[in-house]
């Protein structure tokens, strides 16, 4: 019995998250500052745990896809809710990246039948002017990487994926604001 007590994970509840089916599955484990890695059991494409996982995740792709109207609705809205928080971060003297994580499976399928690429990703990066990376620009950030339950970093994939992006961010953030993300950290590039 301890050793399905230990199987699923209980996350403290914060104001306005749900609660996902309760205790009745479990994606990862979580260590100190919200360190995450992916539950071996999960990474193992057609398992219980996977298929769990991807299941439960099919629900939500299940639903007739937003029209190209309603994504540029949520483009719009999304610009006008971050463009004062990225505002105010730049006056701090940071700055802001937008990442699209790497996804596969039908998470991926759903993304392309979308266009949510042209009709709401690039929208936002153009209009909020901001360092965008969208790893599915990069194999090497997205289809060459492991994400067994379509969208969640396999834990060696989330390895490799950490050393690759500096150097990707590093690169937009140069391009897109004219500053290295050391400068922006003021800390010394690693050797």
């Amino acid at each position: 019995m301890p050793e399905l007590m230990e199987r699923y994970i209980d996350l403290p509840h914060r104001i306005g998250s749900k609660k996902l089916l309760y205790k009745e599955w479990k994606l990862g484990n979580i260590y100190q500052a919200r360190l995450t890695e992916m539950w071996h059991p999960v990474e193992i494409v057609g398992s219980f745990d996977n298929t769990q996982i991807t299941n439960f995740w099919s629900n939500g792709l299940i639903k007739k896809p937003p029209t190209s109207d309603e994504i540029e609705k949520m483009a719009q809205e999304s610009i006008e809710y971050y463009r004062p928080i990225i505002d105010k971060i730049r006056h701090r003297g940071g700055d802001i990246i937008f990442i699209r994580m790497p996804s596969s499976g039908d998470y991926l399928k759903y993304d392309l039948k979308t266009d949510y690429y042209n009709l709401m990703w690039k929208k936002m990066i153009d209009d909020l002017q901001v360092a965008a990376l969208n790893t599915m620009d990069y194999p090497e950030l997205s289809s060459d990487l492991e994400t067994p339950e379509w969208s969640h970093l396999s834990r060696n994939s989330q390895d490799i994926f950490s050393h690759l992006i500096i150097d990707y961010m590093n690169r937009e953030l140069q391009s897109k604001r004219g500053q290295s993300i050391y400068e922006l950290l003021k800390i010394e590039p690693l050797p």
